[in-house]
């Protein structure tokens, strides 16, 4: 399994278990819009440090 897929369904996991939105997490991180869509279509290359800690 690549990375990517796997932080993918690692965040939907927590939004799932947290009951909250793709945008209450994108706000509670700072990460943007098109970083959260990159990272939930597994085209991303590496994982941000405050979603890191989060996750």
């Amino acid at each position: 399994m690549k990375l990517s897929t796997a932080v993918a369904l690692r965040v939907s996991q927590i939004l799932n278990q947290r009951n909250i939105s793709q945008y209450r997490l994108q706000k509670d991180i700072a990460m943007s819009r098109n970083t959260m869509r990159t990272l939930m279509s597994e085209r991303n290359s590496g994982v941000n440090n405050k979603l890191r800690d989060y996750v």
